[in-house]
């Protein structure tokens, strides 16, 4: 017995010349296709740890930003689970905003709860429906009452500040104006509101010293947003589980976020020692709220001493990065799944301010994010590849699949708004999935001939789309109306 295991041990024990070579073989590979021996060295380290290696078809995810309208991520994750796996480590998951809250709270979550607790999560944030009716906002975006405090404070202890407050000139000007125009007999004229509302503010309130310092009060103290999301230990943020997303066998996951110093989009991920190369920072809770403050709702975010704000203001879902950096000669990229949740077609005429700023929020969103889709579908389709990438990768002839968007969701942070999205969201995403699964491989055959890629459901005629008992997008019915 002892004789064989003793045989057994020798012929384990790795030739020590052949393992160096090994090495030095794999250190080459690596300088020139970093990519992927960073995608073996991860496979390797799975296994060895008992996770399963990943097969199958390289799939990305792109969850864009939209704010109330998560459910419809929620829900487009829940139509496909069981269908087309992003849970591997082939997986990449692209996201912004909203969208990033989404991909971390559902990676972060325990096998097989991904999406109970991903709904559970913004159950939380949401309010219950007869509360919103007079509280019109979610639970996270309190003010920042000691900020405000210590801003206030230190507004009042600054000298400068009272300079201007009083102006006798000004006001001198503005009292000779109204006598002036009150001398007038030609001004006794019917009443225009709107010279009576402009004559209000520059000869009354933009003259009178206790409304001028009040009013630089609240727009020149220091604080930028009128909430505040990123607290570093507030149980809100530390009940996300952070180390889950570098598991073993986790899928590569990132987000953007705008640096202010730098002027330009910074990405995190949740393997970032590995890209740190390419400029990646870990994700963190400071860096997942500073990619969802939008400007003016909520303060910027510090991150490795860098303000950022919501980079999804400038780049919805990052489709550049996730090409150059995930579309390899070696390991290609074949599909990309988008679910974009906002569209012109959700905006409503506002009844009120909170309808107002909703739709100051939406209308860019619904125009950025439609006008990057095109762009890289423009890209891929007649460059078959983005400018920036020509030197190294291949053609890009996979498909993209984009889950169309629903009508029916407002802009409004209710329960009711949060499970109307999760049940149109999932009826969406099985809908892309039939027209997927009835003319994928049809159109790849096609396509890859011609060296283009393949778009569902841009490439399906109505026909096609209604044969497989699906709704016409609504950009084609759109487009049938004002044709």
């Amino acid at each position: 017995m002892s004789s064989e295991t003793s045989g057994s041990s020798a012929a384990d024990t790795p030739d020590e010349a052949k393992v160096a070579a090994a090495i030095e073989a794999f250190k080459e590979w690596a300088a020139k296709d970093p990519g992927a021996a960073t995608a073996a060295i991860e496979a390797v380290k799975g296994i060895a740890q008992g996770a399963p290696a990943a097969t199958g078809p390289k799939r990305a995810i792109c969850l864009a930003g939209g704010g109330p309208a998560v459910g419809l991520h929620i829900g487009a994750l829940e139509g496909l689970k069981g269908k087309i796996d992003f849970d591997n480590a082939r997986s990449i998951w692209a996201l912004s905003c909203i969208g990033a809250w989404v991909g971390v709270i559902y990676n972060q979550a325990a096998k097989d709860n991904e999406i109970e607790a991903t709904y559970n999560f913004f159950h939380d944030v949401f309010r219950d429906d007869q509360s919103f009716q007079s509280f019109p906002t979610n639970t996270i975006f309190a003010p920042d009452w000691a900020g405000c405090a210590d801003a206030a404070w230190n507004f009042l202890l600054e000298p400068k500040h009272y300079k201007n407050a009083f102006l006798p000139r000004h006001i001198m000007e503005s009292w000779l104006y109204t006598l002036s125009f009150l001398r007038d007999r030609k001004n006794w004229g019917k009443f225009n509101q709107g010279d009576f509302d402009r004559w209000t503010l520059n000869h009354v309130l933009a003259v009178h010293p206790a409304v001028r310092f009040l009013t630089a009060l609240v727009y020149k103290s220091e604080i930028d947003g009128r909430s505040r999301l990123f607290y570093k230990d507030s149980k809100f943020l530390k009940d996300i589980k952070f180390e889950r997303l570098n598991e073993r066998g986790k899928p590569y996951i990132f987000h953007n976020a705008f640096n202010f110093e730098k002027k330009k989009i910074d990405m995190f991920a949740n393997d970032s020692p590995s890209w740190a190369r390419k400029g990646y920072k870990t994700i963190s809770a400071a860096s997942l709220c500073a990619c969802s403050a939008l400007p003016f709702v909520e303060q910027t975010v510090r991150v490795d001493g860098h303000a950022y704000c919501e980079g999804a203001l400038i780049d919805t879902v990052n489709f550049k990065d996730l090409l150059k950096d995930h579309h390899l000669p070696d390991d290609p990229l074949e599909e990309i799944w988008i679910n974009r949740i906002v569209d012109v077609h959700q905006i409503r005429k506002p009844e009120n301010i909170h309808d107002a700023l909703a739709n100051l929020c939406q209308m860019f969103a619904a125009t950025v994010g439609e006008d990057d889709i095109k762009l890289f579908k423009f890209h891929v389709q007649e460059n078959n590849r983005l400018p920036e990438n020509k030197r190294e990768a291949p053609k890009w002839t996979g498909t993209i699949v984009e889950i169309q968007v629903d009508d029916q969701i407002d802009f409004h942070w209710s329960h009711e708004n949060l499970h109307r999205g999760r049940t149109n969201g999932a009826i969406a995403a099985q809908n892309a999935y039939k027209l997927y699964e009835m003319y994928s491989d049809k159109y790849r055959r096609r396509n890859e001939a011609e060296g283009k890629a393949t778009m569902i459901p841009d490439d399906l005629t109505d026909e096609e789309i209604t044969r497989a008992g699906v709704p016409l997008p609504l950009k084609r019915v759109r487009d049938r109306q004002t044709g």
